[in-house]
């Protein structure tokens, strides 16, 4: 959802995170999953200049685009219905 307006994401690696976000790409993957890496992953992408987090921005919107958009999973769903 975030990606789909452009937003980057700030996650920690948990579930589909690991496969949906390139750190520093789209958004910004947490080393691990605790407080303190989740913290500095939020700084990380505050002190982003404007140019990166811009940057970041339309790189997360692109991703939406090419592999999460209502599109493209529908002609997903058929290639796989059709294969079966």
């Amino acid at each position: 959802e975030a990606f789909s307006v452009g937003c980057p994401v700030i996650v920690t690696p948990v579930g589909g995170c690991l496969n949906m976000v390139k750190d520093g790409c789209n958004g910004i993957l947490a080393n691990t999953t605790t407080e303190e890496a989740y913290y500095l992953a939020l700084k990380q992408y505050v002190e982003l200049d404007e140019n990166k987090r811009n940057d970041m921005s339309k790189k997360a919107f692109k991703s939406y685009k090419e592999f999460y958009s209502i599109e493209k999973t529908a002609h997903e769903y058929l290639t796989l219905f059709k294969s079966k």
